[in-house]
């Protein structure tokens, strides 16, 4: 598979540089978000003032409606892999082979494994992608890794709250009745952030050279209306 230049210009998602520039920046009092249209916001996720970026994309229509159709009739996913970007599409494609969706997932999930490995210039990747009924990570939490990618093929997209919002003094475990508003992690629901269907996203942890008092702090969104998500995370594999 030819490797995937991030920052081409002969990427169909690829803006110019007025473009670029004027990329949405969610200021808080000690790091920032950086929202665009353009997968040239993920080299963002370098710039120390950022603890997450977005990529705002659409998956093509044939692939949406392809996965609705694979859900509503029961597809069930729990696959856990280290791939590298060459072997991405093949090991998916054998994995989701008996699915509507299996080729064009396939080659969408390898095409972020190549851009991700190109990023942080690894060769393999931990993926996970995997349907989901209930909220995998219901509570506010930060992650201890150095960067995540996630992002939800269907249903609703990660979550997460601005630096200046939260009291990091409260997070972590608690009775299960104590909501994180009650315990006074944040104050509003307004607070909480989405990311959309697609969006790709990518989240610095806690073990983020710089950022350890910074994570970010996101969730799983709560299904409505019996919503169904297939859920996409990536990891570095460290070589």
């Amino acid at each position: 598979m030819q490797r995937t230049q991030v920052n081409s210009s002969e990427d169909q998602n690829a803006t110019t540089t007025a473009q670029v520039a004027s990329v949405d920046h969610a200021e808080t009092s000690n790091c920032r978000s950086a929202i665009a249209d353009s997968p040239l916001i993920l080299t963002g996720i370098f710039e120390p003032q950022h603890n997450i970026v977005v990529w705002q994309r659409a998956l093509q229509d044939t692939l949406s409606k392809q996965i609705d159709a694979d859900l509503s009739q029961g597809m069930q996913l729990q696959i856990a892999a280290q791939v590298s970007a060459e072997e991405a599409q093949q090991v998916l494609g054998e994995k989701l082979a008996q699915y509507q969706c299996g080729a064009m997932l396939s080659a969408d999930i390898a095409q972020l494994v190549d851009m991700f490995t190109v990023l942080f210039e690894c060769q393999t990747v931990g993926l996970r992608l995997a349907t989901m009924d209930q909220a995998m990570c219901p509570r506010f939490h930060v992650d201890r890794v150095g960067c995540r990618l996630v992002t939800a093929y269907s249903g609703f997209g990660t979550e997460w709250l601005n630096d200046s919002d939260v009291d990091r003094t409260k997070l972590g475990a608690r009775d299960a009745n104590i909501t994180d508003i009650e315990a006074g992690l944040f104050h509003h629901a307004e607070q909480i952030n989405s990311a959309r269907r697609a969006d790709v996203v990518l989240l610095k942890g806690s073990l983020w050279e710089g950022n350890e008092e910074h994570a970010v702090v996101h969730r799983s969104p709560t299904p409505k209306n019996h919503t169904r998500r297939l859920f996409l995370s990536l990891d570095v594999i460290a070589d």
